[in-house]
């Protein structure tokens, strides 16, 4: 009898030890449920961040592509006026010289100032030309070096696509 109640006692710790077990395998399936959505929610949260802040950054490169290629179009306006003005300036002067080289009762000396006024002009023009290549070649390097940045943007943003 003592070895029945035993085997009896056995069995019940038994019967115990399995319900227990299946309580806690239902706890962690609970658990392993709840996490998993928790999980989906954190990655939506992250590719929901992530499509914003590529907005964001296109946003960003557009409006700075913009307000650089205004700032160029001024540069052109601002320079074509006074190249306008001495070739305006140069062709008047051209005329006086036509004009005085047609008469005879003019002099040699005010066909040498004519001539140096024109030359002095003709470096003028030279001198804005020069400039306004240098401007056009400033303004080609800043947009070299955009499209440097942005190409640079694009990879770290292909890399941060890559990663997921």
């Amino acid at each position: 009898m003592a070895a029945e109640t035993r085997v009896s006692e056995l069995e019940k710790r038994l019967n115990s030890t399995g319900e227990t077990s299946e309580q806690s395998l239902a706890a962690i399936q609970d658990r392993l449920k709840t996490t998993g959505s928790e999980m989906a929610k954190l990655w939506d949260g992250q590719s929901q961040l992530k499509s914003k802040m590529t907005a964001a950054l296109e946003e960003n490169i557009a409006s700075s592509n913009k307000q650089l290629q205004a700032a160029l179009r001024e540069m052109e306006g601002k320079s074509k006026q006074p190249i306008a003005d001495v070739q305006a300036e140069l062709k008047v002067l051209q005329d006086l010289v036509q004009a005085q080289q047609s008469s005879s009762n003019k002099d040699d000396e005010s066909r040498k100032e004519l001539a140096a006024k024109i030359g002095d002009v003709s470096k003028k023009l030279k001198a804005m030309e020069s400039d306004l290549s240098q401007r056009v070649r400033n303004a080609e390097n800043a947009i070299e070096s955009i499209d440097a940045f942005r190409l640079q943007v694009n990879r770290e943003i292909n890399k941060l696509k890559g990663g997921q």
